[in-house]
């Protein structure tokens, strides 16, 4: 990514609020992260999975207090989880609210972030990987690494900040820079196509503590835990590049040119990106593609023995030619 100080809109996330004294205690029952050991100020990766251990949707979750929590996940997909969880309250003490409309969301990222988020009023300097941090109005979530430090910025929109104030020194990256970022470094995330598509550990969730296997109970546990304990997955999300025309759509089933199955779970187009960012190590020729894709380890196996298999597509598309790129951490 870009060195000079640049804020990616991230207009394609949205945020629901989680509120009341039992939140805590009614997330620990629906997601697959440990909520009632995230202390407050921290942020956790989890998932929603549905009874079969599929992924419903994936969220960072930040702690701002013991009664009231954030959930950041593609704005396509909070009006639907605010729905589902909506159902399981009955008796708790908790309130569920879609608040996209009413937050911003900026992100930040590389050795020039820090510079950026204290010309907007944030200092980060010493915060952590997920550490969360209050600004002024909203507050500051850390979802990088040590080597490789993000941060998401949320902030109440109202009607003199309408998602455009920021300091004149801060440029405005392409979003899609942002979404290329997250494909180098292994991030999955699941759309509306690709809802309940994979189980947990699939898209890499154990890998990426998304997954507390001594929480106790949640939906999705069981089978979760059986394909854990048991070692029965053995597709797994990995990245590629292509420059392969045909369209690509989260979900979607293809066969790459060495016969192995693949279903896609993201891509981005290495086009995007600016002539700064270009000269990185995730820089590609034009009309390259990199995508995240689970994927069999050999031709010859599909499915996972044990695993409850999603509805598959009319067809595959065949031959597809890609070529396999590392991940920034070790699968099993």
């Amino acid at each position: 990514m870009s060195e000079t100080p640049t804020a990616y809109r991230l207009s394609a996330l949205g945020i629901v609020a989680i509120r009341g004294p039992d939140a805590r205690r009614f997330l620990q029952g629906q997601l697959s992260c440990d909520v009632i050991d995230a202390a407050v100020g921290r942020v956790a990766f989890g998932g929603v999975h549905n009874p079969q251990g599929r992924v419903i949707a994936l969220l960072q979750l930040a702690v701002a207090s013991d009664s009231e929590l954030f959930a950041v996940l593609p704005r396509e997909r909070a009006a639907v989880i605010t729905a589902r969880l909506q159902r399981f309250v009955l008796r708790a003490k908790v309130t569920l609210t879609d608040e996209s409309a009413r937050y911003s969301i900026d992100g930040f990222s590389g050795a020039a972030a820090t510079t950026a988020l204290l010309a907007c009023g944030v200092d980060v300097s010493s915060m952590l990987p997920g550490d969360l941090r209050s600004a002024t109005p909203g507050c500051v979530l850390h979802t990088g690494t040590v080597a490789a430090p993000r941060y998401l910025l949320l902030r109440l929109a109202d009607a003199t900040d309408a998602r455009s104030s920021l300091p004149a020194s801060i440029s405005i990256g392409d979003p899609q820079i942002w979404h290329l970022d997250d494909i180098a470094r292994g991030l999955p995330q699941v759309y509306a196509e690709s809802s309940e598509a994979f189980v947990a550990q699939m898209l890499n969730l154990d890998v990426l503590g998304a997954i507390a296997f001594d929480k106790g109970c949640y939906t999705g546990q069981e089978v979760i835990a059986r394909a854990h304990y048991r070692g029965r997955v053995k597709r797994r999300m990995r990245r590629f590049s292509t420059q392969d025309s045909r369209p690509l759509v989260p979900g979607k089933r293809i066969t790459l040119q060495d016969g192995r199955s693949a279903q896609i779970v993201d891509f981005a187009a290495t086009a995007a990106t600016s002539a700064t960012a270009a000269t990185s190590a995730n820089a590609a020729v034009a009309g390259t593609r990199e995508l995240l894709a689970v994927v069999a380890p050999t031709a010859t196996l599909d499915d996972d023995a044990g695993v409850p298999s999603a509805p598959r597509a009319v067809a595959t598309e065949p031959d597809w030619a890609v070529t396999e790129l590392p991940l920034p951490y070790a699968l099993p």
